[in-house]
């Protein structure tokens, strides 16, 4: 008895086994079926639109009929601030490509093994799955878009700036500059494309800071040192290119370690720039040059300078002593290559006032905090004559005389800087060595003999 019912009992659970596996045969087989079909597996959406269940020309039709509208009226919106900049897809460069987009979700599933079919298709059946919008983006359009953006939105740095007024500094904050991160819109303006964003996209900016802040120029609060010079009320040009000069160069901030040039802040020294022809020093003579007197503004800030402890980077003596400075204590310019150059050495800025007043040309340096009082001494070590020098000219006549150049001195000098305290002299050093060469007196004579008809009627030329 006991051996009959452990017989049906096996009988019973065969029949089970045997139905499980035919069930989950006919289960598997139909899965099979299922996902061999050709169409789209279920609950796949493309931009949300539900294509599942579609072959691939039903899924486009579908995709036609739905995003047409958006394709064609929908608009991306970007921003910054306050503004909003509003393009079309095609103005953005971008066409929709449906056909790839449909045969994208299409093939979603279809790789791999049966079991791994089978597996995704259960998965998509209850989860659902949402495909990107293929679209085809011409790279070059969406740059110039972007390029223009850019241009628009871009703002400058703004310096600080810094005025003197009635013995008192009035000072103006800086602006931040903005410019477009190019890079960075690019990809967010892509990423909005492929996903039809509705939402409005800020737009990534960098910020650069401007080169003079308020906060260095604070630390302007005194005069370093200051220096004048004289000049003559009647020599109309030169007056009018010394006011030019200066005009130029008043104002000037200069930050720690940056190195002034007068030349770069007053050239080119050209009609086109309002210089007028005054004497220069050519070859040793005064003639009339464009910028005549210009050197003198080089002066002024040479002393200025040397008086406020700066760093004199490239100076040279004019060619002969000039009147209005004390000899070795010059300093000359001359197209862009001689000039004057000086550094400012300290930890803050420093600021350049320039002037005229009357028949005075006015220069000070501001800073932070005057230091000890510096002056110049300069030595005349010794004095070179000058030669006299014939040129013989063959056009003129035996009695034909005449100076072509006046003589000057030559001077050898030797100039110091001398450091104060408390009224006494603390430091004394070398600051430089100058050479002004002779000028030599050249006197033209005529070697021509004239005949004694001639030599009875005419008297002597001499010009001087």
């Amino acid at each position: 008895m006991e051996a009959l019912v452990s017989k049906i009992r096996n009988i019973k659970i065969l029949l089970t086994v045997l139905i499980l596996i035919f069930t989950f045969l006919l289960i598997f087989t139909y899965l099979s079926i299922i996902v061999s079909r050709d169409i789209i597996y279920p609950n796949i959406r493309v931009r949300g639109i539900n294509v599942g269940e579609l072959t691939i020309e039903q899924g486009k039709e579908k995709l036609n009929k739905e995003l047409g509208e958006i394709i064609n009226k929908d608009k991306l919106i970007l921003a910054l601030d306050k503004r909003n900049w509003e393009y079309t897809f095609k103005e953005l460069g971008v066409e929709v490509d449906i056909e790839k987009s449909i045969k994208s979700a299409y093939k979603r599933g279809k790789e791999g093994n049966i079991l791994n079919k089978i597996k995704l298709y259960i998965f998509l059946y209850k989860n659902g799955e949402d495909i990107p919008l293929q679209v085809d983006i011409n790279n070059n359009q969406l740059r110039r878009v972007i390029d223009e953006l850019a241009i628009e939105i871009r703002e400058e740095p703004v310096n600080g700036k810094i005025e003197y007024k009635e013995g008192s500094f009035i000072i103006t904050p800086e602006r931040k500059g903005i410019s477009l991160d190019k890079e960075a819109t690019e990809k967010l303006i892509i990423e909005g494309i492929k996903s039809f964003s509705k939402e409005s996209i800020i737009m990534p900016i960098r910020v650069s800071g401007p080169r003079i802040t308020e906060a260095s120029l604070r630390r302007i609060k005194e005069i370093l040192a200051g220096f004048s010079t004289k000049f003559n009320l009647n020599q109309k040009n030169r007056v009018s290119n010394l006011k030019i000069a200066a005009d130029m160069i008043n104002g000037k901030v200069l930050l720690p370690g940056e190195i002034f040039s007068v030349y770069e802040t007053i050239g080119p020294v050209t009609k086109d720039n309002g210089y007028k022809a005054a004497p220069v020093i050519i070859n040793g003579q005064l003639k009339d040059g464009v910028g005549g007197g210009v050197c003198q503004i080089a002066t002024n800030i040479y002393n200025a300078a040397i008086r406020s402890n700066l760093e004199i980077v490239e100076r040279r003596h004019h060619g002969f002593p000039v009147s209005y400075v004390t000899i070795g204590q010059d300093a000359t310019i001359a197209g862009d290559w001689i000039d004057l150059k000086f550094k400012n050495t300290l930890d803050s800025p420093i600021f350049i006032e320039m002037y005229l007043s009357g028949d005075t040309l006015v220069t000070n340096i501001y800073g932070e905090k005057r230091g000890n009082k510096i002056e110049l001494k300069s030595e005349i070590i010794s004095e070179i004559l000058p030669k006299t020098i014939y040129k013989k000219d063959n056009s003129k006549y035996t009695d034909y005389k005449k100076v072509e150049k006046e003589s000057k001195k030559g001077y050898k000098v030797n100039v110091y800087k001398l450091t104060y305290a408390n009224g006494n002299i603390i430091k004394k050093e070398l600051l430089h060595h100058d050479f002004y060469k002779p000028v030599n007196r050249i006197i033209v004579i005529g070697t021509k003999e004239r005949n004694n008809s001639i030599k009875a009627n005419k008297t002597s030329e001499t010009h001087y």
